[in-house]
């Protein structure tokens, strides 16, 4: 049986409009299609761009830059800090963080809290970061100030110090003054900061006399032979020492203030390693040390400052000046020399020769020694000004001098329309009694040298006269004057016999 499956259209059925609804059904259909093909493909181009990945990772990348720096901006701008004092909160503000960093704070349970900020020995800026620091704390913390005590490395134990002799010389020191007086050792810049502002904070110190001459001595010594591991060790070993007068100071004005700062170098907070300071301990120290160091020596605990607090339960936080430069190696080795020279005047007592030496030179040096003394740092004030004075003097003098050879006729040279040559300025300058003193010193360099005994005349005579003078001295450590010579006016180096 076959089946017929041809479809069968009729000249009425094309004439049906139906199919014309049919038919342009479909075309509506196919357009539509098509319209949905084309905006596929042009979305499918659009994000195949490479330029539109390289858009999207640029602002990515942007956007991570961003976040990174705002995190380390706010990581390396200080905010306020609040520290513990007494048992207290008291700020650190933003700007007293320019100068003062939080280096440690105590880790242990405590029932108090003070403040140890680093004495920072060798460095002129970090001495003046401190004294700037300090100046914006107590401005930031007025309470504070009259609750507070200075406590001063290098300084027998509760030996105050004054800062009165400075007020004498110069009651209203500007900064310059200031970083110039720090420049010569003599004092730190916790002192600057009470003679500038005369707030009564008191100072005082915290040493055992004898253990600290005992270590400065070692530290003079160990300046001039730098391999010897022994007394380096052995010096360590004082610094152990000194840490038990250090802190039962400290202890001790607690009881009685409630900001006693304390200002001590950084390797007397902790205790010295076990092995050193056993094998010191125990070791053959008759040959570097007397009878009565041995003593003072003997009962020495292996504690830092941390030990001692802590067996109190007194907490700490420890500051660190920042300084604005730091100073290149050549500068820190003159440093330590001239450092080293200071530790030499103050165990003689005598702090004439080295006050001399810079005002003679005029040198500033970014140094502090850990023996204060305000006597001594007036002393140089007082001169340097005279100093500043009388060449201010001499540069009138020379003005007068060049406007009497115009007006005279003299020559540029110095010398008359005869050819001689007129009055020479040290002639005017000085005394008849200067005058022949500085001719015997002349005449003693010429001759080669002068003995111990006629040195120390030589160097009276002219202190009397009034003529700087010092010696007899040497240094090792310098090109020049390694052996003993004085100086003695306007004539260095006189070599003594």
């Amino acid at each position: 049986m076959s089946v017929n499956n041809k479809i069968k259209i009729t000249y009425d059925d094309l004439k049906d409009p139906k199919v014309d609804e049919v038919i342009t059904e479909q075309i509506a259909l196919k357009r539509k299609k098509g319209i949905s093909d084309d905006l596929k493909k042009g979305w499918v181009s659009f994000i195949n761009k490479k330029w539109l990945y390289l858009l999207i990772a640029g602002l990515i990348g942007t956007v991570l830059v961003w976040g990174l720096l705002k995190a380390v901006v706010s990581l390396t701008t200080p905010k306020d800090r609040i520290i513990t004092v007494g048992t207290e909160n008291y700020v650190l503000s933003k700007e007293a963080q320019k100068y003062l960093k939080v280096y440690e704070v105590s880790d242990y349970k405590k029932t108090t809290s003070v403040i140890i900020i680093e004495e920072p020995h060798f460095s002129l800026e970090s001495q003046f970061s401190l004294y700037k620091g300090l100046e914006v704390f107590f401005r930031d913390n007025p309470a504070l100030i009259n609750k507070t005590i200075f406590l001063s490395e290098g300084l027998p134990s509760n030996q105050p110090i004054s800062v009165q002799p400075l007020i004498d010389v110069n009651p209203s020191p500007d900064e310059e003054l200031i970083k110039e007086v720090l420049s010569t050792f003599l004092i730190t810049g916790y002192i600057a900061h009470v003679w500038k502002y005369q707030n009564k904070i008191p100072i005082v110190g915290i040493e055992d006399k004898n253990i600290y001459l005992l270590s400065s001595r070692l530290w003079v010594e160990i300046q001039y032979n730098k391999d010897d591991q022994k007394k380096i060790t052995l010096w360590n070993f004082t610094v152990a020492a000194r840490n038990k007068s250090i802190a039962n100071t400290l202890i001790e004005k607690i009881r009685t203030y409630q900001n006693p700062i304390l200002f001590v170098g950084g390797l007397h907070l902790r205790k010295q390693s076990d092995n050193d300071f056993q094998r010191i301990k125990y070791n053959n120290l008759e040959s570097l040390l007397s009878s009565e160091e041995l003593v003072l020596l003997n009962a020495t605990e292996n504690f830092g400052i941390y030990d001692y607090l802590k067996q109190e339960k007194i907490g700490y936080t420890f500051i660190v000046p920042i300084p604005n430069n730091f100073e290149s190696p050549k500068d820190s080795e003159k440093n330590i020399n001239k450092y080293t020279e200071l530790f030499k005047s103050q165990q003689n007592g005598d702090y004439s020769g080295y006050i001399e030496t810079l005002i003679s030179e005029r040198s500033l040096n970014k140094s502090v020694t850990v023996a204060p003394s305000t006597q001594a740092a007036a002393q140089y004030l007082a001169a340097s000004a005279n100093s500043k004075a009388n060449n201010n003097g001499e540069k009138d003098k020379k003005e007068k001098k060049k406007d009497n050879k115009k007006k005279n006729g003299k020559n540029g040279d110095g010398k008359n329309g005869d050819g001689k040559k007129g009055e020479k300025e040290g002639d005017k300058r000085h005394t008849p009694e200067q005058q022949e003193v500085a001719k015997d010193a002349k005449d003693a360099k010429k001759k080669g040298g002068v003995t111990v005994e006629e040195a120390k005349n030589l160097v009276d005579r002219a202190r009397k006269a009034g003529l700087p003078a010092r010696g007899p001295e040497s240094h090792p450590n310098r090109p020049q004057g390694k052996d003993p010579h004085i100086h003695v006016g306007p004539v260095d180096h006189i070599p003594v016999k």
